[in-house]
């Protein structure tokens, strides 16, 4: 996928990796394949531009990076929880380096729970350490 995002003209290794790190592989092959810029549009460094030229010159090419119904499996329906609620986090101004203290703290109190808790639930756990 990295290697995709930096064939775009206008994104370069530090954007490429900044959406990587925010967002799931699957979550920006599916926003990209979906024209759906407002999702790519919310990782801080990418512009409402750089969004739509990315899907303009990505669309069609990314459909491999996408998993069908089997192949999704808890884990990873999780960690698109966690990086939908890192997403959020992050748009209403909190800094990466403190979300991801809290989101720690959060699952090292909510131990097994963590991974059955959809986005808004942990954005409510994590603003409790956020405060």
């Amino acid at each position: 996928m990295f290697e995709k995002l930096i064939t775009v003209s206008g994104v370069g290794p530090r954007s490429a990796l900044t959406m990587l790190s925010v967002s799931s592989i699957q979550n920006i092959a599916i926003a990209v394949e979906n024209g759906d810029a407002n999702l790519l549009s919310g990782i801080p460094g990418v512009g409402r531009k750089s969004c739509e030229k990315i899907i303009i010159e990505l669309k069609g090419k990314l459909s491999s990076f996408i998993k069908t119904g089997k192949e999704v499996n808890l884990k990873d329906r999780n960690i698109t929880e966690e990086n939908d609620a890192r997403l959020a986090l992050i748009s209403l101004g909190y800094n990466e380096k403190d979300i991801n203290v809290a989101v720690n703290q959060t699952k090292e109190k909510l131990d097994g729970k963590f991974e059955n808790m959809k986005a808004n639930e942990i954005i409510k756990e994590v603003l409790k350490y956020l405060r």
